[in-house]
């Protein structure tokens, strides 16, 4: 017995009803018997127009030819007129259960055999004895595979051109894949000329067969079963070789796009839009050289921004860098988001490519840039630079990480271990590519199991909650239910209060101390976050808060925390999170045992604010005032996201008034706001909802993601309000409306041969969302896209 799952798409039809579709199912080998199941199906009037639902028939008919099963659907739906005279589309998801004639297969080839299969999804370690020292060989298959990712199948087939058999000139084969509950079979991505295994060498692509497995099928526990063959004479073929690989479920890396409308340095150039962002090949691979299934856009905003980005490498960041990370930090709020700013192109940054990293996530750098992107997001998650050692190849930064290892005789910042790319089928070998949190640029950038290894603790297990949970269940300390949130998931998800995000009052403080140990704080504020120092090294100087009585309440190292830094220069900054105890009298500053700065710490004074709708704006004018206008305040706004999280509406400013879009309400009515008012320490905050009159209209789109080079896979992403929708369920379908893959890539190189016509249908909150492409030799050319209301 063996079951197929696939689904029938029926376009926009109008006049006549039902209609049928066929698709054909393949078995392999003769089927005996054969039943269709309907497992789910979506109905809908199109335009999203409601009517009474008259008539809807969806039925499943399957007919048996030798190893196919046709299944034909049956779909219709009017109203109560009696007419087909509306527009209606749907989908039927089925199952076919088929039971086949015994195998009876004809004996082995004694010529050929697979001696191993290396799971790649942007790094592993396999046989490298062969190419590594002692302390970074690594057993076979040693790197863990994340769920919902792209996965290369690399066969290695020993042949023994000698046996007396005819001569293989050029190999095939195929890779059966078996969820437990459906199966499928795949071809390689290429063809080998074959050889004895100890001549296989890993470096060339075509000495093994790859196999690509689509991201859809990566999940909890496969079973693989691979055979190879003369490609001119398939039968017999080598004995099956077996392996059952594990997935592990990791949230997605959250990214925040601050687009950056520059007008700095006499220019004035645009804010990369959100489709700019992602259409780059540096958002789709950092995509993969990351551990994670996927790189989610938590929220898009722009902000205009004049600082001067022109820096030196061997000084830092430089102010513009240094300045606009600030204005992303306070953006940041409570999120635990990474805030990017992707500066556009065209201005000039000297020798700096970016900057990231710093008390919180934030990164930023020009937005089509994989080496900013990918370094400075691992910067804000704590990495430091991989080392340099040779100045005529890479340039030779602060902070290089004195743990990187030193792989074989290969370069300082090699990636060690071959890489490669499912998207592409490309490889990448440690002698010529260098891992992204280095500064050798001479060639394409990939990532070392050292970096891949240490990205992943950042990203924990989604096992039992999914990310959506773990960013939803945000709550004030104030929030009442807190504790029975907590208490109801533990119960639920059989999960402890560690799996959500633990939010205390924090200090987000801000010092500068010269060489002559003057010191500046900058407006700092006091909120509940769950937000942490990432990493950096403690400085000699020590930061106390006091009570009445002289008590010490809380006292921690200033911590010098960047990308990039210099370890001896003077003046230091310091912007660092630190507990905050709401009876704190003063502030003090020791180096060492001397004391070096205090200060008293003012309460502010009670703030009112109020609010009013502009309609020609479309959009909230908030104003607030002090009562009494004696003492001088710092501003900080924040709003609450669908998801919990509380985001800045824009960095800190001594102004009373401010301007919230109803666009950023998204499909919600309300939205909570809270005024951060800081005398310089201590923190007021004021809270209100603002509420919408009319209710915001709900825009979701699909948009190609990373195929700006477009090579041999198309990847899209569903987006509403300008922000992803992580684990988006997308079905593909060629011109015939028969289901050609799943999941948010595809193939391109296999179907450019098969059809000239391309559908992506996204299946979220209810509704059907659908875009077309055509497909030819020269590209992929968009042709539109719609939306279907579902009933």
């Amino acid at each position: 017995m063996e079951l197929r799952t696939s689904s029938i798409n029926f376009p926009k039809l109008r006049g006549n009803g039902p209609v049928t579709q066929t698709t054909d199912i393949h078995f392999p080998r003769e089927v005996q018997k054969a039943i269709a199941g309907i497992i789910g199906y979506s109905s809908g009037f199109s335009g999203g127009n409601d009517h009474h639902l008259g008539k809807l028939q969806v039925q499943l008919d399957t007919e048996i030819d030798g190893d196919l099963v046709k299944v034909t659907g049956t779909f219709g739906l009017r109203d109560w007129s009696g007419d087909w005279d509306d527009d209606y589309e749907g989908n039927i998801q089925f199952v076919v259960v088929a039971e086949l004639v015994g195998a009876s297969e004809p004996r082995p080839r004694g010529d050929l055999s697979i001696t191993g299969m290396e799971f790649n999804q942007a790094t592993q370690h396999f046989r490298s004895s062969r190419h590594l020292d002692a302390p970074n060989i690594r057993p076979d298959n040693f790197i863990p595979l994340i769920a919902r990712k792209d996965t290369a199948v690399r066969v290695y087939v020993d042949y023994d051109r000698n046996s007396g058999l005819p001569v293989i000139n050029t190999l095939s084969g195929e890779l059966v894949i078996d969820t437990g509950f459906n199966s499928v079979t795949i071809t390689p991505e290429n063809t080998v000329s074959p050889n004895r295994d100890n001549q296989i060498d890993r470096g060339q692509i075509d000495h093994t067969l790859n196999f690509i497995i689509p991201e859809n099928f990566c999940q909890n526990q496969l079973v693989l079963r691979c055979k190879v063959f003369d490609i001119s004479n398939p039968s017999p073929a080598s004995r099956n070789f077996e392996r059952t690989i594990y997935f592990e479920n990791r949230v997605p890396l959250s990214l925040y796009a601050v687009g950056i409308h520059y007008t700095g340095q006499k220019l004035d150039l645009s804010a990369p839009t959100l489709s700019d962002i992602t259409g780059t090949d540096a958002f789709s691979t950092m995509e993969v050289v990351y551990p994670v299934p996927e790189v989610y856009i938590s929220g898009y905003t722009e902000i205009e921004f004049n600082k001067d980005m022109k820096a030196d490498i061997d000084d830092g960041c430089g102010d513009g860098y240094s300045s606009l990370l600030d204005t992303l930090r306070d953006m940041q709020g409570s999120s635990s988001d990474v805030y990017y700013g992707f500066l556009p192109n065209g201005f000039d940054s000297g020798n700096v490519g970016g900057c990231g990293g710093g008390s919180g996530r934030v990164a930023a750098s020009p937005f089509d840039f994989f080496g900013g992107l990918a370094q400075e997001t691992g910067h804000a998650f704590g990495r430091d630079h991989a080392p340099c050692d040779d100045s005529s190849r890479c340039n030779n930064p602060d902070n290089q990480d004195d743990k990187y290892p030193q792989y074989a005789d290969f370069d300082s910042d090699s990636i060690g271990e071959f890489g490669f790319n499912p998207r592409t089928n490309e490889l990448f070998t440690p002698l010529n590519n260098h891992d992204f949190m280095g500064y050798s640029n001479s060639t394409p950038q990939w990532v070392s199991p050292y970096t891949y290894m240490g990205l992943l603790g950042t990203f924990p297990s989604s096992e039992g909650i999914t990310a959506f949970l773990m960013r939803s269940f945000v709550f004030d300390k104030s929030n009442t239910d807190f504790d029975n949130m907590i208490s109801f998931h533990s119960r639920h998800h059989n999960l402890g209060s560690e799996w959500l995000r633990k939010e205390t009052l924090k200090l987000y403080l801000w010092i500068t101390i010269d060489r002559k140990r003057n010191v500046t704080r900058q407006p700092s504020f006091c909120y509940y976050t769950a937000q942490v120092n990432n990493h950096g090294e403690k400085s000699k100087f020590i930061v106390e808060l006091i009570d009445d009585n002289g008590n010490t309440l809380v006292c921690q190292n200033l911590i010098g925390n960047c990308g990039h830094c210099k370890e001896n220069c003077y003046p230091k900054s310091f912007r660092q999170f630190i507990p905050y105890k709401e009876n704190a009298k003063k502030l003090i500053i020791y180096e060492e045992d001397k004391l070096i700065y205090e200060e008293e710490i003012i309460i502010p004074e009670e703030h009112t604010l109020k609010f009013d709708f502009d309609n020609d704006k479309k959009g909230f004018i908030l104003q607030w005032e002090n009562l009494t206008s004696k003492i001088e305040h710092t501003y900080l706004l924040h709003w609450q996201d669908s998801d919990g999280q509380w985001r800045g509406l824009a960095s800190r400013t001594q102004d009373k008034t401010a301007f919230i879009p109803a666009k950023m309400f998204g499909k919600r009515e309300t939205m909570n706001i809270r005024l951060l008012c800081t005398t310089g320490i201590s923190t007021l905050i004021v809270k209100d909802t603002l509420k919408l009159l009319k209710k915001s209209r709900n825009k979701v789109t699909i948009i190609p993601v990373g195929n700006k080079n477009l090579n041999n896979w198309f990847s899209v992403a569903i987006i509403e309000n300008n922000k992803m929708i992580p684990d988006a369920s997308i079905i593909w379908y060629n011109d015939n409306h028969q289901e050609v893959s799943r999941g948010k890539s595809i193939n391109l190189k296999k179907l450019r041969r098969k059809m000239s016509v391309l559908h992506a249908v996204a299946l979220y909150d209810g509704n059907r969302y659908i875009r077309t492409w055509i497909l030819n030799q020269e590209g992929i050319h968009d042709v539109d896209g719609k939306k279907l209301k579902n009933k």
